[in-house]
């Protein structure tokens, strides 16, 4: 979901307004993308695309992606929603870029939903890209009968596994020296402190690094 939220509120300003587009598209599987967001006012000059998780989406005019949450397992979600038709929703700003992509929901035809982010750069006349779909002329369902598709599989044994044991024995070594352990034997205390602060953050650089790799072995367009 890319961290914009579970709520279709958002949406709904946009719609009203007639700023968004909408495109009728169904799910056909996973992969990886660069999802490279808008440049926001605290981002400084090294900003850099980054691999998302996807959800391949496709259209009678083309295909699209919808990034979402790097936490999410695209291939447990994609077989959860596959063949699922609905509507995508996003807001293509003028001042885009091509390749930078824009908040977006997915509505199905079953009120469930998924936000996350799509492409929203122009697509020149005559190349091809991704679809731009249509200006809105349907609302989003009702707040009452639509819900987040879900429940989201976050613990992924392949990826957080060898990040877990590294937390695991970080905190052993905190219950060591709790314990009392290494007081008067400097060497098997430094060795303890020096476990409880690298063991998470070991576990958090192989957790970043297995899902690297993960969603560098997803299909790519």
């Amino acid at each position: 979901m890319v961290r914009e939220g579970t709520s279709l509120r958002p949406f709904h300003a946009d719609l009203i307004a007639r700023r968004s587009h909408m495109l009728r598209v169904r799910v056909t599987g996973a992969g990886a993308s660069l999802h490279f967001p808008r440049p926001g006012r605290t981002d400084g000059p090294k900003r850099h695309r980054r691999l998302h998780p996807a959800l391949r989406l496709t259209a009678p005019s083309g295909g699209r992606d919808l990034y979402v949450d790097r936490c999410l397992d695209p291939v447990h979600l994609s077989e959860v929603l596959e063949n699922r038709s609905g509507w995508l929703y996003w807001r293509p700003r003028p001042d885009g870029q091509p390749g930078w992509s824009e908040p977006a929901v997915l509505v199905l035809d079953d009120g469930r939903f998924v936000v996350g982010a799509t492409p929203g750069g122009p697509v020149p006349d005559g190349h091809a890209g991704a679809p731009g779909g249509a200006s809105v002329t349907r609302s989003l369902p009702g707040p009452e009968p639509t819900r987040a598709v879900g429940p989201y599989v976050v613990w992924q044994p392949h990826v957080h596994r060898p990040g877990l044991l590294a937390f695991a024995v970080g905190y052993l070594s905190v219950c060591l020296i709790a314990a009392g352990i290494g007081y008067g034997n400097g060497a098997a205390l430094g060795l303890c402190l020096a476990t409880t602060v690298l063991g998470p953050a070991l576990g958090l650089l192989l957790i970043a690094r297995r899902r690297s790799t993960c969603l560098r072995n997803l299909p790519r367009p």
